[in-house]
């Protein structure tokens, strides 16, 4: 999952003014009590259904600090965007993204 930050990160660094303002509206939407931080109550009330698994969320909250930052976010966004997905389409079960 780190990596997937990484590039996440770097392609947000990279990218226009309008992306930029696109992943931080994205993360102001997950945000909804604005304290810069997604709990798992703001998570399950604001993304689709087949993602808002606690599973997922804990996938994503790599340091288990049981809140997602704005980098977490971005990295939800990138994979979204790119179509990399973190459940199985079968199971609806959280897949692992291990590092190499």
């Amino acid at each position: 999952m780190e990596r997937i930050k990484e590039l996440a990160i770097a392609y947000y660094e990279r990218a226009t003014e309008e992306e930029k303002d696109t992943g931080r509206e994205n993360f102001r939407r997950l945000d909804r009590n604005g304290d810069g931080k997604v709990c798992l109550l703001e998570f399950k009330k604001s993304v689709s259904s087949w993602l808002s698994s606690e599973k997922v969320f804990k996938q994503i909250d790599a340091n288990g600090e049981g809140t997602l930052d704005f980098n977490d976010v971005l990295a939800i966004y990138n994979m979204k965007m790119t179509n990399l997905s973190l459940v199985c389409n079968g199971c609806d079960d959280a897949l692992h993204v291990h590092q190499t």
